[in-house]
């Protein structure tokens, strides 16, 4: 069972990351070079948090289902 704390450090790290993406987004808006790969790289890893948190969260709060769909 994950802890309050786990799930915490999870979302830390997503919203870490997403800051991340926003602000390589931001450097190519102000005329930076779009670096592809890079910021590929960084969605992956923002999916990958999310998926953990996800996880991670549905142990350990409750849920309720919306649109037909069953909570776990």
């Amino acid at each position: 069972m994950p802890t309050p704390d786990k799930v915490r450090e999870c979302f830390d790290a997503w919203k870490r990351a997403s800051d991340e993406h926003r602000d390589m987004m931001d450097a190519v808006m102000a005329g930076e070079p779009l670096d592809v790969e890079a910021m590929e790289r960084k969605l992956g890893q923002i999916d990958v948090l999310h998926k953990e948190w996800m996880d991670l969260a549905a142990q350990l709060m409750p849920t309720r289902a919306s649109s037909g769909r069953r909570a776990p």
